[in-house]
């Protein structure tokens, strides 16, 4: 038999992970639960059903053993769950659990008791509103966005009712880059303005609002992928996979990833190795990925251990060789200013999803945007508000394909 005292143990090292799945798998087929709050579940279909979305009134979640105890084919523990519920409201209360295994270790009984006092905020519809709210993961450049490509997408969530946490490769504020500030500037290529008065009313607006001012630090949260030639290299990939399984269950949380493009993406995100890391978390658990001009290039580079990129196969849009400056590619913080960018961006695609898959330029379209689930790609700044009503039309309604025929 299983060492009940360490199945006790990973049924709550699961549980504060958010992996779900694995603490399901701790059950017997046919388990009964008789939990205070969620009532009596019998078998373990419908307990992993129950637990699909994970713990959904909250917004943080602890439970932390104090004592196991364990006496032949029982177990009981006490233990402190603390909490946050989406309206703030903090829960901390002792618990005891008393579980029965069957021969083969699995949990074949569980109930617990507790005082149902300090868990009243969950029922609290205002937090059951919160938790309904889908989430949005957006990643931004520290070398400049462009206005549009942010504001297009936002304009989108905002009006859906989404909560959106934005992320940069170092925790620096994102800054618009200028010339996507400037309703006077004229794209080289296209040969007028990009940018309309609105636009860049709403970008500035965005910009002084504050609301970029405390992005997520992706390089404290996501770990870095331990170099080849370390000599402790062994050692410190067990350790990167243990962090990034981590990660993995805290990417359950939200619902979708944004990248947004602008020519500061060529510098930080695309090839980005925690970026990547970001990417397949979502790729991994099936959630949408949407990716702007500059920042499709992401998903070329991201790649799974075969180094195949996930969008071999997939039908995708981006930047096009015809929009590519001749110069003046520029930077946010920087006096650099180059020719054309770095690579042909449209090469790099056309190559990574073959075979099967195609590049979709649609050059002398106004616009160009593409869903082959999981992925949402839009070529450039006029496809910014395109891209947000696609990203909500996956999530609200299933949309798997657009702009595209086999």
């Amino acid at each position: 038999m299983t060492d009940i005292k360490d199945t006790l143990l990973r049924y709550y090292a699961y549980a504060n992970a958010g992996d779900w799945a694995a603490w399901c798998d701790l059950f017997a087929e046919n388990a009964v639960v008789d939990e205070q709050l969620a009532g009596h579940i019998e078998g373990l279909p419908a307990l992993r059903r129950l637990m699909k979305n994970g713990l959904v009134g909250y917004a943080a979640f602890q439970n932390v053993p104090e004592r196991v105890l364990v006496s032949g084919a029982e177990g009981a523990v006490l233990s402190r769950i603390t909490g946050r519920t989406h309206t703030g409201a903090v829960i901390s209360a002792p618990v005891m659990n008393y579980f029965v295994f069957d021969a083969a270790g699995k949990i074949a009984y569980m109930t617990n008791v507790h005082d149902t006092v300090p868990f009243a905020p969950l029922s609290d519809p205002a937090n059951r509103e919160g938790r309904m709210k889908k989430r949005i993961l957006v990643g931004l450049s520290e070398w400049g966005y462009w206005g549009e490509e942010l504001v297009g997408p936002l304009h989108a969530f905002d009006a859906a009712g989404y909560e959106v946490t934005f992320f940069t490769p170092k925790g620096k504020r994102p800054v618009a880059l200028g010339a996507s500030l400037d309703p006077s500037y004229v794209d080289p290529p296209l040969g007028r303005s990009v940018t309309s008065q609105e636009n860049a009313k709403r970008a500035l607006e965005l910009e002084s609002s504050g609301r970029l001012a405390r992005p997520k630090d992706l390089s404290r949260w996501f770990p870095e992928r331990p170099y080849i030639s370390s000599p402790t290299y062994l050692r410190e990939l067990e350790a990167y996979h243990s962090a990034l399984a981590e990660r993995q269950s805290e990417i359950e949380a939200y619902d979708a990833l944004l990248l947004v493009g602008g020519s500061g993406a060529l510098l930080d995100l695309v090839n980005n190795f925690r970026v990547h890391d970001l990417i397949l978390a979502f790729y991994r658990l099936g959630k949408p990925i949407a990716t702007e001009c500059y920042a499709v290039g992401c998903l070329a580079f991201a790649r799974e251990e075969d180094r195949k990129s996930i969008i071999r196969g997939k039908h995708v849009t981006g930047h096009l060789l015809e929009y590519d400056y001749k110069e003046g590619t520029g930077f946010v913080g920087t006096d650099f200013v180059m020719g054309p960018p770095p690579y042909p961006l449209e090469y790099i695609l056309r190559d990574a999803v073959e075979p099967g898959g195609e590049y979709h330029a649609n050059i002398g379209h106004p616009t160009s945007a593409i869903v082959d689930y999981p992925f949402i790609t839009s070529r450039s700044t006029p496809d910014s508000y395109l891209c947000g009503e696609l990203v909500v039309a996956v999530l609200e309604k299933g949309l798997r394909k657009y702009g595209w025929e086999a």
